[in-house]
């Protein structure tokens, strides 16, 4: 059986709160490897039928379709903005770590879908002045990570 295991840590070098992930085979063989900042620590590690990986903590989860090879991901510092914070009409969404277009879900906290798009480039603004006021939850779907990240609708 496969082992996945996952640290939280910071040092003198990273202050950021940093994550590394990785997959150890039976024999204990190393299979691949992730290091992220992450802007809290890991408090979930599953896997879902189709054996992607997801990893969350306070304010974010990403998921890692299965991986070959050991790899390592870049570190972002800052992997998704969303201002301004509390917002009234509008939110601007900023995700330097997405290379490609991106898809953005707006969830309330009882997990119905508010609002779904795709095609995003990593910087756009999103109308939320018919939303009522509240806490939201924003996922940007970017190639294999999902981001998510907290915002509030006054």
């Amino acid at each position: 059986a496969n082992v996945y295991v996952t640290y939280t840590g910071s040092n003198s070098i990273i202050p950021a709160n940093f994550v590394v992930t990785a997959k150890f085979d039976s024999s204990g063989n190393l299979k691949w490897k992730i290091r992220y900042n992450a802007p809290s620590a890991v408090t979930a590690l599953t896997l879902d039928k189709f054996n992607n990986v997801y990893i969350a903590g306070e304010g974010f989860v990403i998921k890692y379709s299965q991986l070959t090879g050991t790899e390592e991901l870049q570190s972002h510092k800052n992997q998704l903005l969303i201002y301004p914070n509390p917002a009234d009409d509008y939110i601007k969404v900023n995700c330097p770590a997405c290379q490609k277009k991106i898809k953005i879900e707006i969830v309330n906290p009882l997990g119905q879908l508010i609002l779904s798009k795709n095609n995003f480039d990593n910087y756009c603004t999103i109308d939320i002045s018919h939303f009522s006021k509240g806490i939201y939850f924003l996922k940007v779907y970017s190639e294999q990570i999902i981001y998510s990240q907290k915002f509030i609708r006054e």
